[in-house]
């Protein structure tokens, strides 16, 4: 199901693309730091999504006939109902 999207000049950069996936109270927003210089663009906002319980993350890219190479470097999750706010899990490939 498609419910949003947008579009980030990512391709030629010399630095890292950042992506910000936030789910909070039925409420998703992604936003872009396109120059990794931590000034936030907010892509998209909706109210009233419902994500099941139990289920994995997963990641693709897509081309189309273009060749080129998309690399997720590293992925950080954080419980935002935890008081300490401690990172939960960060994967980190180098």
């Amino acid at each position: 199901t498609l419910i949003a999207g947008c579009h980030a000049p990512v391709r030629g950069r010399t630095t890292e693309t950042l992506i910000g996936i936030l789910y909070r109270n039925n409420r998703l927003t992604v936003s872009t730091d396109v120059d990794g210089a931590n000034a936030w663009t907010e892509c998209f906002s909706i109210d009233q999504v419902y994500l099941p319980l139990g289920y994995f993350f997963g990641f693709t890219a897509a081309t189309g006939e273009l060749t080129d190479n998309h690399d997720i470097t590293s992925v950080h999750m954080y419980r935002l109902d935890d008081n300490q706010g401690a990172e939960r899990s960060v994967r980190r490939r180098d």
